[in-house]
């Protein structure tokens, strides 16, 4: 009898989170703006960034909402960085630019079955990221007559996060890994680990 009890109570309790997760997952568009802060041989790359983004509800399946967004990202104190192509090496200016565009699969976890007005956020961003250099166009270079660009500075972001959210503002904290190395004749010591605060609004 108790254990058929405590079944009912797991079960009521179950249903008043699944009740309270769809009422919030009513909003479909999250802005969102951040300090990025760089940690250990990409802080030698820039001091600090802002990054600003929005993100659109795609769906929901299971309890997992999926998101597309992009977010832009000003860099400050960027610093120049060293590249190397056909035994040359340059050294090569920031435009203290850069760019995530990913997807991203959210959980939500109710910090109560009997409010919504504020509950925790658990995300993964996945993607690709972006920052853009002052790489020297193949019009520069004599040794090739194409128009194809000699140099590309793309890699992957992963980032998982947590968010709190209160209505509909809340705080973020993010952990970000950014495989530089991935990129060819980028310093193989570039860097590749961030984190970042921010705020939330969703609508």
């Amino acid at each position: 009898m108790k254990k058929l009890f405590l079944l009912l109570l797991i079960s009521a309790s179950m249903k008043g989170h699944d009740v309270i997760s769809q009422e919030i997952n009513s909003e479909i568009v999250n802005a969102e703006a951040s300090v990025i802060i760089p940690i250990g041989r990409l802080s030698n790359k820039f001091e600090y960034a802002h990054s600003y983004g929005f993100w659109f509800k795609l769906g929901e399946e299971k309890g997992i909402i999926a998101s597309a967004g992009i977010t832009a990202i000003l860099l400050k104190n960027a610093r120049a960085i060293k590249y190397e192509f056909k035994d040359s090496i340059y050294d090569i200016n920031s435009n203290k630019f850069g760019l995530d565009v990913g997807i991203r699969a959210i959980k939500i976890i109710p910090v109560s079955n009997k409010t919504k007005n504020h509950y925790l956020e658990l995300d993964t961003t996945i993607g690709l990221h972006y920052l853009d250099y002052d790489f020297p166009s193949e019009k520069e270079d004599k040794k090739n007559e194409n128009n194809e660009p000699l140099f590309k500075n793309l890699t992957c972001i992963v980032a998982p996060e947590i968010k709190y959210i209160y209505k509909n503002v809340g705080l973020k904290f993010q952990y970000r890994f950014t495989p530089y190395n991935l990129i060819d004749g980028i310093e193989s010591k570039f860097g590749s680990h961030s984190i970042a605060f921010g705020i939330v609004y969703k609508q």
